[in-house]
This record gives C-alpha cells, sequence and structure tokens, in this order.
C-alpha cells in the first residue's frame, strides 16, 4: 500500500498505472463533509455537502491511495480512460464527476451481486460471503477532514482491492448463467443514472409550502368531527378497524380488504374509492392524512439546500422482479394532477417527459404472440378502445370515456394474472372505476376471449413454473421465484419478464432518439418517468450514445 500526499510521487505513480495495460482497477473514493456541513451525519453520502478525501486505486494487492487535500484532482485525469471498478459505483461517478474527472468504462461489483445473489449486496456482506473476509465498517464515519490515522488509510485501501476481487468472485457464475450480457447494459447505464441522480429534478417549494398549509388546514376539523361522530381516534388502527367490523354489515366486511394476518386494513388504499356514504368523511380524511405525511412534509424534507431541488436516490434492477427503483423520496408515482405540476422547470427551461406509450402490453403481447394486440400495434390502434369495445359487446366507434378507463384496468391488470376479485378492486383503486364483482367476471371472460394468445401464455408460464420456478427476462436477468419468500407465484411470474424490461432494469443504450414500436425489441427499455431540464430553452439532451 501506498499512502501518496505529494504531487510529484503521485504523478509517477498514475504514469506507471496507466502505463501498465491493466485490464481492471480496482477504485474506491473516502469522502470528508465540508465546513458548513460538519453536523450532518449524512453529509459524506452527498456530492453538494461533500468532497473527495482520498481515491484508492487497486491492482492485484497493490494500492495507491492517493490524498486530494495535499494532491491536485486533475492528476487522476488519465486513469479516468482506464477500465475500473467500484462498489456502488454509482457513489464513485457522481463525486468524481463534481470533480471534472469522468470515468470512461467504469463497473460495479454491487450489480454483479445483484445478477448472482438476486440482490444488491452491502460490500461487507459481498465480502463475508464470497471472499470469507470480515470487514468493520465503522471507520467509514471516522472524521476525514483532518489528518489520517493508519487504520483510516488501510481501511479506504481495502474497498478497492474486494472490489477488484468481486470482480474474479462473481464473474464466473453470472457467465454461467448467461447474464453477462445483461450485466454490461446495467454498467452503460450507470452514468446515466449517477448524471440524473447528481442534476436532481426542480420542485416549486413555494407552491408546495403554500398547499400543506392547506391540506392541514382542512384536516383540522375533519379528524375533530370524526372523533365526536366515531368516538374512536381515526389515526389508529386498532380503534378504527374495531369500529369498521361493528358498523359494517356482512357483505361489506366480506369484501373489505384484509392484512396478511387477517385484520382489516385501515390505510388510505382501503378507503380508495368506497361508495359506502357513512364513510366518505373517514374517506377523505385518510386522503388529506396520505398527502400531508407522504407529498407534504415528507417531500418537503428532501429539498435540498443547496441546489433547491430534490436529489432522488435510483437503483439499476433494484427490486427483485428487476425494475427499476426509486426512493427518498419515490419520484416514479407522484399522484396524478396538480401535484405534478410542483416538478417545474426554471425560467428559460423546459421539463422534457420520454414516454414510450402502453410499453408493458407492447411486451406483453411479444412475449405471448398474441396476434390481436400485435396486430393492434402494427395497425396504429389504440389497444385500450379496442378492449373496451370487446368487454362491452359493442363496435368501437361507440366506446365512451368511461369505458375506455375500465379498459385500462382490465389491459394492466389481467397480462399479469389478476382474478376477477383483484380486478374489481383495482379498476376502483387506480382508475377511479366502479366495477361490481359480477362485471368483473365478464370483463375477464371477455378479455382472455378477445385475446387468446395472453392466455396461451399464462397456461405456458403455468406450466414452466411446475418445474422451474426461476424466470429469465429476455434481457438476461434472471429471477429465482422459489428461493424468495413466497415462492413462485404466477403472478409474479408474469409480471418479472414484463415489467424488468419496461422500467429501465436492463436497457440498451440507442443512437438519436427512441426507436419506433418495429424498431422495438424485448431487452431494450424506454423510461416512462424520467424528467429532466434541457440545458437550453431549445436544446434537448439526447440519450446515451451506443459503445
Amino acid at each position: 500500500m501506498h499512502y501518496l500526499r505529494e504531487s510529484e510521487a503521485a504523478r509517477r505513480a498514475i504514469a506507471e498505472l496507466t502505463n501498465a495495460g491493466h485490464t481492471l482497477i480496482g477504485l474506491d473514493v473516502e469522502t470528508a463533509p465540508l465546513p458548513a456541513y460538519r453536523l450532518d451525519a449524512k453529509a459524506g453520502l452527498d456530492p453538494y455537502k461533500a468532497r473527495i478525501r482520498t481515491v484508492q486505486l487497486a491492482v492485484g494487492q497493490t494500492v495507491w491511495v492517493i490524498d486530494l487535500q495535499q494532491v491536485p484532482a486533475d492528476l487522476l485525469q488519465p486513469v479516468m480512460a482506464l477500465p475500473l471498478i467500484a462498489h456502488n459505483a454509482v457513489f464513485e461517478w457522481r463525486f468524481l464527476h463534481r470533480l471534472g474527472l469522468t470515468p470512461a468504462k467504469l463497473h460495479d461489483s454491487l450489480l454483479l451481486s445483484r445478477l448472482a445473489t438476486g440482490q444488491g449486496l452491502s460490500l461487507a456482506d459481498c465480502a463475508r460471503e464470497q471472499l470469507g473476509i470480515e470487514i468493520d465498517k465503522t471507520l467509514q464515519r471516522s472524521d476525514w477532514s483532518r489528518d489520517l490515522s493508519a487504520d483510516q488509510i488501510a481501511y479506504a485501501a481495502l474497498d478497492a482491492v474486494l472490489a477488484l476481487k468481486l470482480w474474479d468472485a462473481y464473474g464466473p457464475a453470472i457467465k454461467a448463467s448467461g447474464q453477462a450480457a445483461a450485466y454490461r447494459r446495467m454498467a452503460q447505464a450507470v452514468p446515466a443514472v449517477a448524471g440524473h441522480m447528481l442534476a436532481g429534478i426542480p420542485f416549486d417549494a413555494t407552491t408546495h409550502q403554500a398547499w400543506l398549509a392547506r391540506w392541514t388546514a382542512d384536516r383540522l376539523p375533519l379528524r375533530e368531527q370524526l372523533e365526536h361522530d366515531l368516538q374512536i381516534n381515526p389515526d389508529s388502527g386498532q380503534q378504527l378497524g374495531a369500529w369498521l367490523a361493528k358498523h359494517l354489515t356482512a357483505e361489506e366486511l366480506k369484501a373489505w380488504p384484509r392484512t396478511a394476518s387477517g385484520q382489516l386494513k385501515t390505510d388510505e388504499a382501503a378507503f380508495d374509492g368506497c361508495t359506502l356514504p357513512a364513510l366518505a368523511p373517514l374517506s377523505q380524511y385518510k386522503r388529506l392524512a396520505k398527502k400531508i405525511s407522504t407529498y407534504g412534509t415528507g417531500y418537503a424534507a428532501h429539498i435540498h439546500p443547496v441546489t433547491g431541488r430534490i436529489h432522488a436516490d435510483f437503483a439499476l434492477a433494484g427490486t427483485r422482479g428487476g425494475r427499476f427503483r426509486c426512493r427518498n423520496p419515490n419520484l416514479q408515482n407522484p399522484p396524478a394532477g396538480d401535484f405534478r405540476r410542483l416538478f417545474k422547470a426554471p425560467d428559460g427551461y423546459r421539463l422534457v417527459v420520454a414516454d414510450y406509450s402502453q410499453v408493458e402490453l407492447r411486451i406483453a403481447a411479444v412475449l405471448a404472440e398474441d396476434p390481436a394486440m400485435l396486430d393492434a400495434y402494427t395497425m396504429g390502434a389504440d389497444l385500450h378502445k379496442r378492449t373496451a369495445a370487446a368487454v362491452a359487446g359493442i363496435p368501437e366507434s361507440e366506446v365512451t370515456k368511461s369505458q375506455r378507463q375500465l379498459a385500462k384496468a382490465c389491459n394492466f391488470g389481467l397480462i399479469y394474472g389478476m382474478g376477477a376479485a383483484g380486478l374489481a378492486a383495482y379498476a376502483s383503486s387506480s382508475y377511479g372505476v366502479a366495477m361490481p364483482l359480477e362485471a368483473a367476471v365478464k370483463a375477464r371472460r371477455a378479455f382472455f376471449s378477445a385475446y387468446p394468445g395472453i392466455a396461451r401464455w399464462h397456461a405456458r408460464t403455468k406450466v414452466k413454473g411446475a418445474t422451474d420456478p426461476a424466470v429469465r427476462i429476455r434481457g438476461g436477468l434472471i429471477r429465482d421465484l422459489g428461493k424468495e419468500a413466497y415462492g413462485w407465484k404466477l403472478t409474479e411470474a408474469l409480471n418479472t419478464p414484463v415489467q424488468a424490461p419496461a422500467r429501465k432494469s436492463c436497457w440498451r443504450p440507442w443512437r438519436g432518439y427512441p426507436p419506433r414500436y418495429r424498431d422495438w425489441r424485448p431487452g431494450w427499455s424506454i423510461t416512462s418517468t424520467m424528467r429532466f431540464c434541457s440545458k437550453s430553452p431549445t436544446g434537448i439532451p439526447k440519450p446515451p450514445r451506443s459503445p
């Protein structure tokens, strides 16, 4: 291990490393909070509140720990052209990019662990399970702004070595399982994901605060009314559940959603779409409570003090099903309607929305080889209107707006094996359309009659699942449902190969702008939720170029 604090020594080491022709170099960075954020426990994770203190480069058992408090960062520029590997490379990319250093080819051992084990494991977990090494991460939270101790330097060096070793540990298994191509696509997406996190999304905090004040004011009298009328605390799930059990009819109780343990659900979703007049005040109260807790104070806490934007955490294949994950906060599902107006571009800029229309249905049509769906997309027909006509038994020209809305619930629910009861609940909760159970049974029957290829795909999936619980996405990623807590389920076996490639898990960069439908191939992914500001009023950034 070499701890480099002098520019000339660092220059020689970097020249030696650059000219040696190494196929892969381990990379890690340690950060120190900026003076203004010394008391912020999480500042070291934020590229706007912290700076890189050391950069670690590992080859074999040799590690160079370069102290950027002493060494100019631009000396590292030649290293950025070399193949590098880090654990959770999105983190390294953001901090390096803030210094003007952008890696040309950055691998990620976190993504390797995701493909090999089905979940993205921490560096400590990977080291323990794959290398038999126990590492102590407590020094990560130590003070990196002062003179570094020998233990801190050794700790920093080890992380770069481990990332490099995990390439050899996971590589053979990933190749053997046929997931190498999936890994390459995911690794190619790291700069786009990291850049999106770094840029953040503009948010109208002033308007949001006004709305939050109004929601809070509207909620208070409702709470007082409910406490008086029901003689319970409407925020207590136990009291509210007991009240529902006492006052609902036997038929209403039977249809009411329940938890896994059989208790009556009392969250906002349970009341959403409820048509019982007696429960209207409760439903309104729950909606307001949800707005305040999730989209009020919760959202406001994520507005960055430096940029004034929201910088959420994104993860490639962050769910078990392989979908893109966003949290802190989840920007993939802000409530529809006025709330989305809060994502407002600054003056002189535009907010660009990229959306591949009905991408899930298109993928399902290809996987199922359903002739009716494929024909509809080939002809440019409105599939929702076509489904509405089939369900209602009327010509497409007579389909109403509400019937088309109901057809959306049928299309997006039934392709994943949803039953009649689930369809009725889904139509109400997600599309605001009342669908009695009998109507849902008829709609389900009409749907599979109109799209027999979907029914055959379901049947094939069920037969395969009886002997092989693993689901392979056409992009290469594998999900072994047999190893999960709930085991193999038809809905998950159908959902995974559709949603994973549709929601940015294993995507393939394209040249220019997104391809038309006839150019689409399973395994590609088109983002339907990414929003960003263009660099100029008329300049719209293009997608990343193919290598």
